[in-house]
Formats: structure tokens, sequence, C-alpha cells
């Protein structure tokens, strides 16, 4: 195993997600003139599909806060579950 390339490429992982944070604060702030879209019901497919991504999203997270780079990776890399 490379832990040169693992380093870089956690260094690499961390400062897009630092850089995607941080760039949908700032877009998601600007004053827009789009209407915001139409009301639609989602089908109870659609709503799993949400819920398991919202899972996923919170184990990466949590994962990141702990700065466990390992239980980021596990989602994101296949090579490493």
């Amino acid at each position: 195993m490379n832990t040169g390339y693992r380093s870089c490429k956690a260094a690499a992982f961390g400062a897009a997600l630092v850089l995607m944070t941080l760039s949908s604060g700032v877009w998601g702030q600007a004053g827009s003139t789009m209407a915001p879209p139409a009301a639609t019901v989602a089908s109870p497919e659609t709503l799993a599909v949400h819920d398991e991504l919202r899972h996923v999203r919170d184990e990466m997270l949590d994962a990141w806060q702990r700065r466990d780079i390992e239980g980021v990776l596990a989602h994101v890399d296949r090579k490493s579950s």
C-alpha cells in the first residue's frame, strides 16, 4: 500500500470538500431572480433514496469531524471497504 498516494488523495479530497462547502454557502446566499421550483410529490422510492443519501452524508460528516479519513473513504473508495 502506497501511503504517500493515500495521504495525497486524502488531502485532495479534504480540500475539495472544504471548497464545495464554502462555495455552496456563497452561491446559496446570492440574490437570485429565479422562481422557486413548483412543489412536487416524491414517490416512496425517491424518498427512500434520499433517506439513504442523507444517511451516507451523515456518516461521512461524522467521520470527517472525528478526523477518521478511513471512515470517509469507506464511502468514496470501494477498495478501502
